[in-house]
C-alpha cells in the first residue's frame, strides 16, 4: 500500500495485516532545484472531477480577486467549471486545460503553493510530491493518505474536506 490509510482499509477488507506493507510513493528530484522566487497564483493540478472538490475551490477563490487561480487537468468536469467560472465572472480563474513535462513543472514553479481539495479519499497524492520537489507548498483536504504528505503547518495546510471557509483561510 502507498500509504497508511490504504494499508489500513485493506486489512479493513479482510487481508491480514502481517501480509500488508506501506511504501510511499516519490519522485526523483534529480536535477531539480527547487523555485526560490515567490509565485503569483493558486494552483490546481489533476482531474477535474467533482469529487475532487474543484467547485469547492472555485467557491472558496470567488472573493480573493486578488489572487489569480489556475486550474490545470482535464476531466469529466472540464466543460461545466470552464462555465461555472465565466457566467460567475471570475476573471481572475483561468483553466488551462491538462499540462505534462516542462509546461507542468512551470506551472508549479511560478504557483505560490498547490491545492488539493479532493473530497473522496485519495491514497497517496503524488501531486503533492511533486509541489514539494519544486519548493512549492500545498493545501490540501485531510482526507485519505494526504494528511501523511503534508505535515500541516510546516510544508503546507489541512483543511476538513468540502469546507470552502477553512480552504479559503488556509489560502490567505
Amino acid at each position: 500500500a502507498v500509504s497508511d490509510f490504504l494499508r489500513n482499509k485493506v486489512i479493513e477488507l479482510g487481508v491480514p495485516a502481517h501480509k500488508v506493507t506501506r511504501l510511499h510513493n516519490f519522485v526523483s528530484c534529480a536535477g531539480v532545484q527547487p523555485a526560490c522566487e515567490p509565485g503569483g497564483y493558486f494552483l490546481y493540478l489533476g482531474r477535474l472531477e467533482r469529487n475532487k472538490g474543484i467547485f469547492t475551490l472555485l467557491d472558496a477563490v470567488a472573493p480573493l480577486t486578488e489572487m489569480p487561480l489556475v486550474i490545470a487537468g482535464d476531466g469529466s468536469e472540464r466543460a461545466a467549471l470552464a462555465v461555472a467560472v465565466e457566467q460567475r465572472g471570475l476573471a481572475h480563474v483561468r483553466v488551462v486545460g491538462f499540462q505534462r513535462g516542462q509546461e507542468l513543472e512551470a506551472l508549479v514553479r511560478g504557483s505560490i503553493c498547490t491545492v488539493a481539495p479532493s473530497e473522496w479519499y485519495e491514497t497517496f497524492g503524488l501531486t503533492l510530491t511533486e509541489s514539494f520537489v519544486h519548493g512549492r507548498p500545498v493545501v490540501a483536504s485531510a482526507i485519505g493518505g494526504m494528511p501523511e504528505v503534508v505535515s500541516d503547518g510546516t510544508d503546507g495546510w489541512l483543511f476538513p474536506p468540502g469546507d470552502v471557509e477553512a480552504l479559503r483561510e488556509r489560502l490567505r
